[in-house]
């Protein structure tokens, strides 16, 4: 996959950017100013590498981006992969925060920090280790293309990498997730892939994601009204309520990944709330299988609703 002109460093060894580095504030969460502070660090590292830098990945003049991946690949073996098929310039391999170039952008890998990985497993339900993050400088002449780049180079990593990953813009607005190897494009991004849009497969799914921090209501579904009644019923017998009970019922489901249900087309009208990773998920294995969520959702809790009641009436 070409991903355009590499960046060249200018030869001059020893260097120092110029202007004035990113500023840290102190109400920044903890994953944002260790980011922020290796973002300075690869700025110092690429100008004693050559490199003619400019403090201009700051918040002001650039655009940060997120890709967190569910992956047991070692951070340094991430960008090793990628950069065996892709053309960037590798600034130091050795660091223990590696760092890549390329015209209007860098970028470098992290682990996510524990505070993180609750949020991602809240919204889409699953647990990140990796995650790799962007600086594209707005104010850089090639600014369009590294755009480009940049999904060239995070669909080229959800070809080549197993584990469900998110992408994010500014560490809360979800561009696109790939969840149970379903890619799902976030519609109401639509207009940042414009101009790209032949680079996206049309099998992929345009769907409304989940954005954290930004999306504060539960997600519900729907189901028939005897499995309403069954579910308050059972819910009552574990103690439990009946959010924490149809969320478990759905998720023993989807957990099964062969498994496929002929679906009844009952009449479905109660909402129940699930929690929203994994609403996130069933809305991703109702794609891939070309059903519908809600009736989706209405099979996999009747079904554990009958087994639990079997249990009570014992």
């Amino acid at each position: 996959m070409n991903m355009g002109d590499r960046t060249l460093p200018s030869q001059n060894l020893g260097g120092i950017p110029r202007g004035i580095p990113s500023q840290i504030g102190d109400n920044e969460d903890e994953e944002t100013r260790r980011s922020l502070r290796r973002e300075n660090e690869s700025a110092i590292t690429l100008a004693k590498a050559g490199y003619n830098m400019e403090w201009r990945f700051n918040k002001k003049m650039s655009l940060s981006y997120q890709l967190k991946i569910s992956t047991a690949i070692e951070p340094s073996q991430v960008l090793e992969i990628i950069s065996n098929k892709i053309d960037f310039e590798w600034v130091e391999k050795e660091l223990e925060n590696p760092t890549i170039v390329t015209s209007g952008m860098i970028l470098g890998v992290n682990r996510v920090s524990e505070g993180t990985k609750n949020i991602i497993a809240d919204a889409f339900g699953f647990i990140p280790q990796i995650d790799i993050w962007f600086r594209l400088n707005t104010n850089d002449p090639e600014y369009n293309q590294a755009r480009k780049t940049l999904l060239l180079f995070i669909l080229n990593i959800l070809e080549n990498l197993q584990g469900d990953a998110v992408f994010l813009f500014n560490y809360e607005i979800t561009f696109l997730a790939k969840i149970e190897n379903v890619m799902m494009f976030d519609r109401k991004m639509k207009n940042w892939f414009a101009g790209m849009e032949y680079e996206i497969d049309p099998q992929w799914k345009w769907l409304a994601l989940y954005s954290p921090l930004l999306d504060n209501n539960e997600p519900t579904v729907r189901v028939s009204s005897a499995n309403r009644n069954l579910l308050r019923k059972v819910a009552k017998s574990q103690n439990k309520n009946m959010r924490q009970v149809a969320s478990k019922a759905i998720e023993i489901y989807l957990q099964k990944s062969d498994l496929v249900i002929e679906l009844e087309q009952d009449i479905l009208q109660p909402a129940i709330r699930i929690e929203r990773g994994i609403h996130t998920r069933l809305k991703a294995r109702a794609s891939h299988f070309g059903q519908a969520m809600n009736q989706l959702a209405n099979a996999y809790l009747e079904r554990y609703l009958q087994q639990q009641e079997s249990l009570i009436q014992v």
